[in-house]
Parts: C-alpha cells; structure tokens; sequence
C-alpha cells in the first residue's frame, strides 16, 4: 500500500471514529441518559488510575484484576489514567474509556461490513448506502441493555465487543495479502486479546475455524497461526499456571451455574435483548438465516465469519445466560447489526436487478425506515443535567476498595513479605495508596472481602490491631 493510500484509509478511520464517537454520545449519555447505570464496582478502574498517575505500576497486574478471570482491568485502568490526566478526575471521563471502545467497535462493524459486501459483489450504490444506514442506526439505537452495558466502566464485557469485532475486521480485511510473520503476529495479537478479555474466546474460535480452513494448504501459514497464538497466549497460560487455573475454572462454574436454566435463562435474555419486541428478534433470526444462505453459496469469508461468530455466540448465551438483564447479549449484537444490513443490501442489490433503479431507491428507503421503527428507543429522555453532573462527580471517580482483594489474592500467591499475615499485608498494602480517601477505603474493602469470603457473614470480635481511629471506622 502507498503512502497516499496509507493516509487515506487513516484519515478515514479517524473520521468514521469521530462521527461515531459523537453520534453515540449523542445517542447514548444525551437521548438516554436515563439508561446511565451508577455502580459501586465502576470507580474501581478510577482507584487504579489514581495510584497509577501518582505512583506508576507498582503492583503484579494480577493485583488489579477485581477476579481471577478480569485481566483486563489494568489496562483499562491505565486508559482511564490518560483520561484523568486530559479530562480531570469525574465520573465521565472514566466512563468515557468505554465509549471509545463502543466508537473503535462501531468502525470495525463498518469495515465488516464493507468487506462482506465486496465479497458479494454488491456494488449497488443504494443498496451499499442502505446496509451502511442500517449498521449506523441499529449501533446508534441498540436495544437498551446493550446501551447500559456500554454505558458502564468495568473494562470487561462492552470492551471484549469491540476487540471482537477489531480482530474479526483485521482477518477478514487483510487475509489476502497477509504473509507468514503478519500472520503470526495477527495471531500473537489475537492470542493477547484472550489474555486481556476472556470475552475474545468466541473470536478466537471463529477465527481458528476460518484459519484452518483458509490454510489448509499452506502447512507453513498454519504453522505460523501456530506459533503466533502460543507466542500471544503466554501471558494467559503463564497467569493460568500461577492462579492454578482459577479463572477459568471461575468460567466454567458460572457456565454450569447457568446452564441449569436453560432454556428459559436463555430465552429470558434474548427477550430483554430485543426489548421484548418480537419483530426485532424476528428480523434478527430472518438476518442470521440470510447470512448463512450467502456465506454458503457465494463462498465469502467474511460472510461466513459473521455468520459464524454469531451461531457460536448464540450457542455460547445458551450455556452462560443469565436471564433478564443480561450483559452477555452484548457481544452477539454487533454481527447481528452487520447481517441486518447485508439483508437490506442484498433485497435492495435484487429488486435493482428486477425491477430497475428506481425500485433500488424505494427498497433503499422503505427498508431504511423499518430497520429505523424496528430498532427506536423505548424511551427518550434529552437530558445534558445527568452529563454534566458526571463530569462535576469526582468523589465517586475513583475507589480502592476492590484493591483489598487483589491485595489478598497477591499475598495467598506468596508475594508478601515474610512473616505477613494476610491482614497486615493488606493493611500494608493499602496504607501504601496515595490518598487518604484511598486508603481509608482500601482498608475498608479488607472487611467487605472478608464478609464475601465467609459467605456473607464474619464473626465478631476485634478489629486488627495497630489500625488508626480513622481506619476503623
């Protein structure tokens, strides 16, 4: 690729990220700002920024996962750290860490998109900017649990979404002229990603299936595939080996835990995620259905890893839905966007064929507005009040208390000083925190962590000795 050509796929992703990076503001913190969930989890990623900001890393990254399956927390605190550093400490601009991960997400639905419509041979003007309007309205009006999850800053599930979506364009755009070593560090990338967000499994079998297929002739590209994965998956199987397996076994306990309710768990989710319209999951099941069709009989790889990712996703919410609001729906909806909109180009690409362009323009439009009625809000509420009062909210940016388990889990690995027990060692730990506030909560979270720990209820008795006043209250 040319420099010029370099420049100007650059500055058109930039573009596409900032228009919808307003676009779902608007849509989202603006029109919906009654969706913005307040949790007492979300200042965590702020309490890593603040000792981040004043101290720089300074403990084992495992110290910052709230879980022993949520890597992802440290990098997403250190996001959150550039945040405070250019917005100031206040609630949205932590939230708003999220909301970049939402607008990179929506970029790469594009590029799926775009790729699968290359793949078809759709070249249609009206059907092409019909599968465009349908993907931007269905991301600007998801269903409102997807819209709350987006809205929340716990650096898991809207940020496994987008990574998703990022590696699944990266393939399906790139296959063609990747070599050997982009392929291996295509896959080292991907193998990362699981380490980052356990949410990256569903792609990573997507992708392997499409990979295997893909070189099934070329022992020397399966072989980097390989060599990439292992290379990018060793901070996860490291971390795995250290933490005895535990978190995915955490993984699989919650998927046994929850596949007991199968199939009303399941079905209880999926109402909730079409805000319990019937005609959205119609259209949702008659877009899957298109999609597999067109992946079949044209052959496209990008198609059939749409498709595909979606089938296992849906497999997947079987197992690990919860019911009602659930977060899981998230990383289903995006490709489910993406095959509306190759429905809507592909019945606009068709009557253009039958009918003449002026039957393109009314499929174009007509089907614009239904995916437009299909995927309104369920409620509008136009509301500046709740952003400004986030970004006035600095109190609540930023807690520590999460850190006390991570602190806990760093001394039950043998990382503490010897002789510690694990209550000093935490005690330690925290009074170790930057700010007053921090560490009186920090401590605080030692006796939230013993309350979960006994199964919610811990026996009297005296606090531990050589705590201030301060700290036992």
């Amino acid at each position: 690729m040319s420099r010029a050509a370099l420049a100007r796929r650059t500055g058109r992703i930039a573009a596409e990220f900032g228009a919808f990076a307003l676009l779902l503001f608007a849509t989202r913190f603006l029109a919906q700002g009654h969706l913005l969930p307040c949790m007492d989890q979300e200042c965590h990623l702020g309490g890593i920024a603040v000792d981040v900001l004043a101290n720089g890393v300074r403990f084992p990254l495992a110290t910052y996962a709230p879980n022993d399956y949520d890597n992802g927390s440290f990098f997403s605190g250190l996001l959150t750290a550039a945040a405070f550093a250019l917005l100031g400490r206040n609630v949205l601009a932590a939230k708003l860490v999220t909301h970049v991960f939402a607008a990179v997400g929506a970029v790469a639905s594009l590029y799926l998109l775009r790729t699968c419509l290359r793949e078809l041979r759709v070249e249609d003007r009206w059907a092409r900017w019909a599968a465009i309007a349908a993907v931007v309205i269905g991301t600007a009006f998801a269903p409102r649990v997807v819209t709350t999850v987006s809205l929340v800053a716990l650096g898991n599930h809207a940020e496994g979404a987008a990574i998703n979506l990022v590696l699944l364009a990266l393939f399906v755009t790139r296959r063609h002229d990747r070599s050997a070593a982009l392929t291996a560090t295509f896959w080292a990338l991907v193998g990362f990603a699981l380490y980052v967000n356990k949410g990256t499994f569903l792609a990573v079998l997507t992708l392997g299936a499409a990979e295997a297929t893909l070189s099934r002739h070329s022992a020397r590209r399966l072989t980097a595939a390989v060599a990439g994965l292992g290379l990018g998956a060793l901070p996860e199987i490291v971390t795995t080996v250290q933490r005895h397996g535990l978190g995915w076994v955490n993984v699989l306990q919650k998927s046994e835990r929850n596949v007991q309710g199968f199939p009303r768990a399941a079905l209880s989710s999926l109402s909730t995620f079409a805000d319990g319209r019937i005609e959205l999951l119609v259209a949702w099941a008659l877009a899957l259905a298109v999609g597999i069709v067109l992946a079949w009989r044209s052959r496209s790889v990008a198609t059939a890893v749409v498709a595909g990712f979606t089938v296992f996703y849906l497999a997947a919410l079987g197992v690990m839905a919860q019911g009602g609001l659930d977060p899981y729906v998230v990383y289903g909806h995006p490709l489910l966007v993406v095959l509306i909109g190759l429905t809507v180009a592909v019945v606009t690409a068709r009557a253009r064929a039958r009918w003449g362009p002026r039957a393109a323009v009314g499929a174009a439009l007509g089907l614009s507005a239904v995916v437009l009625v299909a995927c309104r809000p369920a409620a509008v509420s136009w509301d500046p009040g709740r952003v400004t009062a986030l970004w006035r909210d600095r109190a609540a940016a930023a807690c520590s208390w999460r850190l006390a388990e991570g602190f806990a889990r760093e001394h039950r690995a043998g990382r503490a000083a010897a002789g510690r027990t694990q209550g000093q060692h935490m005690i330690a730990r925290c009074r170790s925190l930057s700010e007053p506030e921090q560490v009186a909560d920090c401590i605080g979270g030692i006796a939230r962590e013993l309350h979960w720990r006994h199964g919610a209820k811990v026996d009297g008795g005296e606090a531990p000795g050589g705590l201030t006043e301060t700290e036992r209250l």
